[in-house]
């Protein structure tokens, strides 16, 4: 399970089943919607990626900032699941 924090435009996501592990998604507002990016670190601040998971956000723009939560919480969930 993801557990989701507003504060502004910045959601994180802790997802629990993955070692030490938090990943933290910034959605940026632009002209006609929002748009998704997503940057992982762990607990010594090395940063990694889940190409995967990310390519599925990067081309997409969302309507609300609710949409744009919505979907990254359902993609994670999935993606995690295993």
């Amino acid at each position: 399970m993801a557990s989701i924090k507003f504060d502004n435009f910045l959601i994180d996501i802790a997802v629990h089943n993955v070692d030490g592990f938090l990943q933290k998604l910034l959605s940026v507002p632009i002209q006609n919607g929002f748009w998704v990016f997503l940057t992982v670190q762990n607990e010594h601040g090395k940063k990694e990626y889940f190409p995967s998971v990310d390519e599925q956000f990067r081309v997409k723009i969302y309507r609300s900032y609710a949409d744009a939560i919505d979907d990254v919480a359902r993609v994670l969930k999935q993606h995690f699941a295993a």
